[in-house]
């Protein structure tokens, strides 16, 4: 993982960089409770919205195994309780990219 593509935007302004940072984990926390409410309620097309929406901060990241987990999540058609596992994962890669930009 890797915080270069801000760094190379906001060079010269690191108080930008700890507000973007503050940003990227506001929004993903966001992101994360809308996917789990969607979990909640058996509805994958919500949950992949999700998923779509924190995709190009995770490039942006360079957060790769985040990335192929996504992929994981477009094979299914409909929902499946095989998606706790994969949802046991997500949280897992949340949290290291909520502590990674703290």
């Amino acid at each position: 993982m890797s915080f270069e593509f801000y760094e190379q935007i906001f060079r010269n302004k690191p108080d930008k960089l700890v507000e973007i940072r503050r940003l990227i984990v506001s929004d993903f926390k966001k992101m994360e409770n809308a996917f789990f409410a969607a979990d909640k309620k058996r509805d994958i097309k919500s949950m992949r919205a999700e998923l779509h929406k924190m995709s190009p901060i995770v490039s942006n990241l360079k957060y790769a195994e985040l990335y192929a987990l996504f992929e994981k999540y477009r094979v299914f058609e409909g929902y499946d309780d095989s998606l706790s596992e994969l949802n046991r994962e997500l949280k897992s890669h949340l949290s290291t990219i909520y502590r990674f930009l703290h």
